[in-house]
């Protein structure tokens, strides 16, 4: 179980830049061993360098061609997917729009969705009649805009009642695949009353139950493609993300091809990956790629994702370990947002307890609106 605090966590997402200042710190060193009599001080500082390169190298190396692939290449493509953070800061409305045109995407999943941006984007709704959409200001807004018809959606607040997400299902030809849009807490965020900063809890907790619901639908005979994306506010390589996958059997395309950083735009040596795209077995990788956004802190990612064929087995069932540790960070996701009280509603029962997760979470989508295609 990791800690959720936030001046702990947020040392999970400068892995690269620790590799870089470790090997300079590493050069000056064995630059220090050349020029002098190396003494047993200098050996041991190289050496303790040099390790820290390695642990970091750990986290990184997946998301490089050394690494195998986790998800299946496929020569085409029958959907193309367009993640866009708008920076809720953001007044570039006319670019941006153009951006986005020009990306010709079947559905967008637009984050940080205000007032302000709904209006300067009104020009593509035509272009999107399919749409389910929380506007909100403050960045917590959250729109899933399709070409594609939405059969069916609903906007949940899995932990916080500050922060929703999307869930559909979307037509495509004659099939349909279910998709799932989140913008999770970010740690170290300001708390809105000015008491502190929030820890990674509550992000961790919505994240793990996006993941347990998949996998208990999945466990019920699901056979829809999965696709989840959004603005994570956490690395590919945090212990929560890498949770998130084994619990959910959801893999990341970026594994054994490239990192694709997306944060912060305008900060080159300071670049996270923290937009993501995870997807079913079902589901091949055609494309992906940064689009730049104007006037956002992010770079959009579009992904174009097709059919694999003959790719219908279940993932393996999440191991016991990985079920306690997904019901420790729920509990302690809850606990935070209800101390922030800003819990969405009460916790739920345990994974293995009488009432499984996914029965809660069914009963807090009962809740919600359902409602068919918003045209």
């Amino acid at each position: 179980m990791q800690n959720g605090s936030w001046m702990i966590r947020v040392w999970d997402f400068p892995r690269a830049q620790l590799i870089a200042v470790a090997i300079a710190s590493l050069a000056a060193t064995l630059g220090l061993v050349a020029a002098t009599d190396p003494s047993t001080t200098l050996i041991a500082l190289a050496s303790l360098q040099l390790a820290s390169i390695v642990t970091q190298s750990i986290f990184i190396i997946p998301y490089t061609r050394v690494w195998r692939t986790r998800v299946a290449s496929v020569a085409s493509a029958d959907l193309r997917v367009l993640i866009v953070n708008l920076d809720k800061t953001n007044d570039r409305h006319a670019e941006v729009r153009a951006a986005i045109e020009s990306v010709e995407a079947d559905v967008v999943l637009l984050i940080e969705i205000g007032d302000d941006w709904s209006a300067g984007l009104d020009p593509l709704r035509a272009r999107y009649p399919s749409r389910e959409e929380v506007i909100r200001g403050d960045g917590l807004g959250i729109a899933l805009w399709s070409r594609e018809p939405i059969v069916e959606s609903n906007v949940e607040h899995l932990v916080s009642d500050r922060r929703a997400s999307i869930h559909a299902r979307l037509r495509i030809g004659d099939r349909e695949l279910r998709f799932i849009g989140v913008h999770p807490m970010p740690p170290a965020l300001a708390v809105r009353n000015g008491e502190g900063r929030y820890d990674s809890r509550i992000r961790d907790a919505e994240l793990t139950l996006v993941a347990e619901q998949i996998a208990e639908a999945i466990k019920a005979g699901e056979q829809r493609p999965w696709i989840v994306a959004g603005d994570l506010n956490d690395v590919a390589w945090s212990h929560t993300t890498r949770l998130f996958q084994r619990l959910s059997g959801l893999d990341d395309p970026r594994i054994g091809r490239a990192l694709i950083n997306t944060f912060h735009a305008r900060r080159p040596l300071l670049r996270y990956p923290l937009d993501h795209v995870f997807l079913s077995a079902q589901l091949g990788l055609n494309a992906m790629r940064r689009v730049r956004i104007p006037g956002s802190d992010h770079f959009g990612v579009c992904i174009d994702v097709g059919l694999v064929p003959g790719a219908a087995e279940q993932p393996p069932a999440p191991d016991e370990e990985a079920i306690e540790d997904a019901n420790e960070i729920i509990e302690e996701g809850f606990e935070e947002a209800e101390d922030r009280h800003e819990a969405a509603h009460p916790r739920p029962q345990p994974r293995g307890q009488p009432h499984t997760l996914r029965s809660a979470i069914r009963s807090i989508t009962s809740k919600a609106s359902m409602t068919p295609s918003r045209l």
